[in-house]
């Protein structure tokens, strides 16, 4: 499961393996109750990707399974072992220099996540990774800014069974703003005391 630079998500999966499989029920997993809610239906064996484009990663985590169903309309069970966007937010300290990141952890990819890397786009540049964290971690502190950039920054998950695999977190851009102590001081007036 991953969120576009457009702001969709969009996530794939394995086929069936049984020949007998017409399609697959999309559900919002809701982690609290164990439960899953149906929200699109996808045709065809071997259909296995999906766009969500009514669901807002930007304002929350959202939850993913799926389960196939053959031509009689039986369906199989979904998979408790759900998917999750990751979702980024950020908060400035600007006495600090520093936008603080936080993000919830990604779970389960088989043999789970390798790391997370911090991508960066500078004043509408190009993205480029300027930090990571292991995947026992979910913050990361960057300072590699100069007062009044504009930053978006995602956070990329990767595969620890194939760095191929990736999953993006939202978006997040704000305009840096640093207080920046002074470099000098200029002295206009010195008197001598007597």
């Amino acid at each position: 499961v991953t969120v576009t630079a457009n702001g969709d998500v969009i996530f794939n999966w394995l086929p069936s393996t049984s020949n007998q499989t017409q399609g697959y029920v999309i559900y919002n997993y809701l982690v609290g109750s164990g439960n899953a809610v149906p929200i699109d239906t996808v045709y065809g064996q071997f259909s296995t990707t999906y766009t969500d484009i009514v669901r807002d990663p930007t304002v929350q985590v959202l939850n993913y399974t799926i389960a196939a169903f053959d031509s009689c309309q039986q369906f199989g069970s979904y998979s408790n072992l759900y998917h999750n966007t990751l979702f980024l937010q950020a908060s400035t300290g600007a006495c600090q220099n520093q936008v603080n990141l936080n993000w919830n952890k990604y779970i389960h990819w088989p043999q789970g996540v390798l790391d997370y890397q911090v991508w960066a786009s500078i004043n509408g540049g190009p993205f480029n990774q300027v930090g990571s964290v292991d995947s026992s971690l979910d913050n990361y502190a960057y300072s590699n800014f100069n007062d009044g950039d504009s930053l978006c920054i995602i956070i990329r998950a990767r595969s620890r069974a194939d760095t191929n695999i990736i999953s993006n977190s939202n978006m997040v851009c704000l305009r840096a703003s640093i207080i920046k102590a002074p470099s000098f001081i200029f002295i206009t007036n010195a008197t001598v005391g007597l």
